[in-house]
């Protein structure tokens, strides 16, 4: 989809993965994107579905017909209303001055990676405000952080000047200078041309036939700028800690989608716990049980980090998550639970945790 837009001259959100497909799941759990702090998330840029409802009947929903399903389709999460055969999303004027980096940290010590972590997280908020968003990975000592500024402000004139963008991340940039020998500090800028220019040269498919579990939480603002010493304990294991919200995602009504509104508030990351979500081939059925279990466990105590009234992507969760009614959906869910029962009534369509599926 982003090779066919660029070919027309526009940019459409979509996944930061070359997995993720346009449509179906990716769309329908809500769809965060490396464009989403400049135009929102998928959910907001959905101006039709088709499908085949439960009761076999084709159909259309839009912002006129079928109001209501077309509301519950835009975040109501994948698998419960039928089968998707079509999604339309509005377009945008392409990007012709796209920033992309990469910064990566080696610690020479677990302690050293642990105090820059915490340096890091509280310094990302800002760094956002700056025009910035990206991926951040944290491997063991490793802290990496696949950087974009989609519309650059950074290198406005395109002359390849990268001051502004090395002053955004300064407080990255400096650490090892203020804290000699603590690790070994490194960046790469690029200009590119266009959004798929990014895209098709810095996005790699990850844990591509691993043994995967994983649980996330929306990270607030206020989560990185007062608790970024608790946020780097509670990420030791490792995680990846999507910058994909704020900006746009922040500013649409929290009530036009079925989207958990957590997202309109306070959000700027979704956060995954992954340390504990890999295991071997040959891991037996306690082994991988106690893997999952763990995640659970340190996703919950991320969770009461952050505090209450946040939130956790719906295609990102944890699968054992104990509180996904409020945490995918907030105080939507009931809105959805009725919009379910009016169309599928026998539950015909169902997963684990999505809505209706205790029916």
């Amino acid at each position: 989809v982003y090779k066919a837009a660029h070919d027309k001259g526009v940019v459409v959100v979509g996944g930061g993965a070359r997995s993720v497909g346009a449509a179906g799941g990716y769309a329908l759990g809500g769809g965060h994107s490396p464009l989403g702090p400049k135009f929102g998330m998928a959910v907001d840029n959905i101006v039709q579905i088709t499908l085949v409802t439960p009761d076999g009947k084709y159909r259309i929903a839009n912002e006129y017909t079928n109001k209501e399903l077309f509301w519950g389709l835009r975040g109501g999460g994948g698998s419960a209303w039928g089968v998707i055969l079509t999604v339309t999303y509005k377009t945008h004027p392409a990007l012709d001055n796209v920033l992309g980096g990469v910064f990566m940290f080696n610690a020479t010590t677990p302690d050293h990676a642990f105090n820059f972590r915490a340096t890091a997280f509280a310094a990302l908020p800002g760094i956002v405000d700056k025009g910035f968003n990206g991926y951040v990975y944290l491997v063991g000592d490793t802290f990496s952080f696949g950087v974009l500024q989609p519309d650059s402000r950074a290198d406005p004139t395109n002359t390849g000047d990268f001051t502004l963008a090395n002053e955004a991340l300064a407080p990255l940039l400096n650490y090892n200078t203020v804290h000699p020998g603590s690790g070994q500090v490194a960046i790469i800028w690029t200009k590119y041309p266009s959004y798929w220019d990014w895209y098709s040269k810095s996005i790699e498919d990850i844990y591509i036939g691993e043994n995967t579990w994983a649980g996330g939480q929306l990270v607030t603002r206020d989560a990185f700028v007062n608790k970024p010493e608790q946020l780097a304990d509670v990420t030791r294991s490792g995680g990846l800690v999507n910058f994909v919200a704020g900006g746009a995602v922040s500013k649409v009504d929290p009530d036009s989608v079925a989207l958990n509104p957590a997202w309109r508030n306070d959000a700027l990351a979704s956060a995954s716990i992954l340390g504990f979500g890999f295991w071997p081939d040959s891991a037996n059925a306690t082994e991988i049980e106690w893997n999952q279990r763990q995640t659970t466990i340190v996703n919950q105590r991320l969770r009461e980090i952050v505090g209450s009234g946040t939130g956790a992507y719906f295609n990102e969760a944890d699968p054992l998550e104990p509180n996904w009614k409020e945490l995918f959906w907030g105080n939507h869910y009931e809105r959805l639970l009725r919009l379910k029962r009016s169309i599928d009534p026998e539950n015909i369509f169902t997963c684990n945790r999505c809505v209706g599926s205790d029916l």
